[in-house]
């Protein structure tokens, strides 16, 4: 979606400096306020990149073959880390094929907070394509 932004927004500040440079007019009253709202919705995209992910975190995943502890439940194990803290979780997925090359190694991805301030559901760049997996169970890591 930021790309689109991004291309939207280039292609309508080269319709709006054609038309400065032509002195059209017309074109002009049409192209300067969309580029301008259009240049603001960029900015604040690139800007705040958490605020577009609706109060997401932005964190590290990392596979595990064992539950942290605390940790309850079945599902696949992982640690999330964000700038602020860490914890230990089970996802709410079996294990895929996949995995055993992903085990120990951090991915990118966002992480959802609930009201305790644990995490609700996580999101990676999983296998080319970000998927989004709910949390089971979680507790603070130490």
């Amino acid at each position: 979606m930021r790309f689109v932004l991004v291309f939207v927004t280039f292609v309508s500040a080269i319709i709006m400096i054609g038309a400065l440079t032509d002195g059209d007019r017309t074109t002009l009253i049409y192209a300067v306020p969309i580029t301008a709202v259009l240049g603001f919705f960029t900015w604040q995209n690139l800007r705040d990149p958490a605020a577009t992910r609706k109060n997401g975190r932005l964190a590290q995943i990392t596979f595990a073959f064992e539950a942290g502890a605390g940790v309850t439940g079945s599902g696949t194990f992982a640690r999330v880390k964000t700038h602020g803290a860490a914890w230990h979780v089970a996802l709410d997925r079996m294990p895929e094929r996949g995995d055993l090359d992903m085990y120990g190694v951090a991915q990118r991805g966002w992480v959802w907070l609930n009201e305790a301030d644990l995490p609700e559901r996580v999101k990676i760049k999983y296998a080319m394509t970000w998927k989004t997996w709910p949390v089971v169970s979680a507790a603070l890591a130490a």
